[in-house]
């Protein structure tokens, strides 16, 4: 019986030993598993902190630092020449003749005066004077001395051509407007603070009503750039928030997404309430090439739906290991060797190019071979790590990302013309997103597509090497000629038709392409011969009020031509 009790005793204690030792491994797996989720959630609240408080730079520590790098510092080296004072031949010169006092021209000791000489020491310093003022346009009558009564007895020149009907605001004042807004970002309320100090006070309703009314006059230019867009074979992509707030049916939000689109010849923005790949499939409808995006969705979409080829970023996929380095110290080593990998592929489609410059297909060249080879080991080690099964989580989904993309990561391989990544696109949009962090968006839905018109033309002319302000002054010139409408022969003012003289014109310091005295106007903007008509809108003198405090400009010129 006493036998039988300490069997029973020892049962019990290797039952209790039993769960005992299950209580622990429980206890270690979900001890591990808590351990995993705060490093989940540290990397997460790293990342954050990043966006929020870090620097936008991606230029993380190399993998070799502390070797003795040879990268040199930015900027100009000490010692080194610099560049001397800059020449401005192109500016105009104003002259300013200084001269001595009454009583410094004569000799201090006998008081003789001293004698001025035909030559002068001269110097310079430029000076930004700018200034509203007011255009006085004088109409030359004439009254006919024949007796024909057939004939008016008096005819009046023709009316200066005015953009806005009825406006008292000339194009000079809306090309400053909205390349200030939709080029340069200034908020609109900062823009009427310094047209005030200017000496020209607008109300906020005036400009408003006013770019309301211009909107309309970029839609034939859009639609040409977009018409352009789709006829290329290669495209950058990518989108951002911008807020529109003015309500829609159907959307709860004030976040809409500006979308740009950009080939080698054409930059196009275009807004929508929503981020779904209807916007690209729209916008890319008939084309066929290679599109350069990010890994969003929509765009994998548009490569099912069109004859349209994925190339992924490798800028993207390289910040994938940066953050895996930067929030995951376990992996630190390993996400800097993955970078390093990208940035020897970097190397070698720069050394592929060199050997064989504007090559549209792969060159049988030792450079084009070096290249394969470590594509192939990057792919190699891609599906080894992935077999591994000491790889932890967070590496093997990165890691995954990366097969699932590998067709559209390598297409540069076999096409040398596509870029390794997604770049030009981003860098492109960072305009749009500092006018979105100045001013937040647009009040309304008809000014979002306004900005979204004009940052398309603005950026496929900064693309050209023209200048914004030159263009529109020359565009909205011809716009108030033909009556305040858009020139129906939009094609002369497309940067690809324009000629040698026209391009370098257009290029050439704000103001040069002023309409009346340049080439621009008289290649571009051929003359208006328009008689007074009956049907010409009156001046309506008694609207508003004269701006007694501008100073008064008449243009002689425009007299005497009459």
């Amino acid at each position: 019986m006493h036998a039988g009790a300490l069997e029973r005793v020892e049962e019990q204690r290797r039952e209790f030993v039993a769960k005992a030792e299950l209580a622990r491994q429980e206890a270690a797996e979900r001890q591990a598993r808590l351990l995993a989720v705060i490093a989940a959630l540290k990397a997460q609240l790293g990342e954050l902190r990043q966006q929020v408080f870090g620097s936008r730079s991606e230029r993380g520590r190399s993998a070799h630092e502390g070797q003795g790098g040879t990268g040199r510092r930015r900027g100009q080296r000490p010692g080194a020449p610099g560049h001397g004072k800059r020449q401005r031949p192109e500016l105009p010169v104003v002259e300013q003749m200084r001269e001595l006092a009454e009583s410094e021209r004569r000799c201090a000791k006998c008081g003789l005066e001293r004698k001025r000489l035909a030559s002068t020491e001269d110097s310079e310093q430029i000076e930004i004077e700018v200034k509203a003022h007011r255009r006085l346009i004088r109409r030359a009558r004439y009254v006919k001395t024949c007796e024909c009564p057939e004939t008016s007895a008096i005819v009046v020149a023709p009316k200066e051509p005015k953009l806005v009907a009825r406006g008292r605001y000339g194009t000079s004042v809306w090309v400053m407007a909205l390349v200030q807004k939709f080029w340069h970002q200034v908020p609109t309320a900062r823009l009427l603070e310094q047209l005030g100090d200017r000496g020209l006070s607008i109300a906020p309703g005036t400009l408003t009503d006013g770019m309301k009314r211009l909107a309309p006059l970029f839609a034939p230019v859009v639609a040409a750039l977009r018409e352009r867009l789709v006829q290329s074979s290669h495209w950058h992509a990518d989108e951002t928030t911008w807020r529109v707030f003015q309500e829609l049916a159907g959307k709860s939000s004030n976040r809409w997404f500006l979308w740009m689109f950009m080939s080698r010849e054409v930059v196009l923005f275009t807004l929508d309430p929503s981020r779904s790949a209807r916007v690209p499939l729209a916008v890319l409808e008939g084309a066929r090439g290679v599109l350069s995006t990010d890994r969003y969705g929509a765009y994998k979409v548009v490569a099912g739906r069109l004859p349209i080829k994925n190339s992924w970023c490798w800028t993207h996929q390289r910040r994938d290991f940066v953050k895996m380095a930067q929030f995951r110290p376990e992996l630190r080593t390993w996400g800097l060797a993955r970078v390093e990998e990208i940035a020897q592929l970097y190397r070698l489609n720069d050394a592929r190019l060199a050997a064989s410059p504007g090559a549209e297909v792969p060159m049988p060249t030792c450079e084009q071979r070096l290249l394969e080879a470590h594509v192939e080991h990057m792919r190699g080690e891609v599906a080894r790590q992935l077999a591994d099964p000491a790889t932890v989580a967070p590496a093997r989904k990165v890691l995954r990302s990366m097969q699932r993309h590998w067709e559209g990561l390598v297409l540069f391989v076999s096409h040398p013309w596509i870029p390794l990544d997604n770049n030009s696109a981003e860098r492109e949009v960072r305009r749009p997103v500092a006018g979105r962090k100045g001013y937040y968006g647009s009040g309304a839905i008809w000014s979002g597509h306004l900005a979204a018109a004009l940052f398309s033309i603005f950026h496929t002319l900064h693309l050209w090497g023209l200048s914004p302000h030159a263009w529109l002054t020359t565009y909205l010139g011809a716009c108030a000629a033909g009556g305040g409408r858009a020139p129906a022969d939009i094609g002369a003012f497309l940067p690809w038709n324009l000629t040698p003289e026209q391009r370098r014109a257009l290029s050439a310091p704000t103001g040069a392409a002023r309409g009346g005295d340049g080439v621009v106007d008289e290649i571009l903007r051929p003359p208006v011969h328009r008689p007074r008509a009956r049907g010409d809108p009156d001046d309506h003198p008694r609207r508003g009020h004269a701006r007694a405090d501008l100073p008064t400009g008449v243009p002689d010129a425009a007299v005497a031509q009459a």
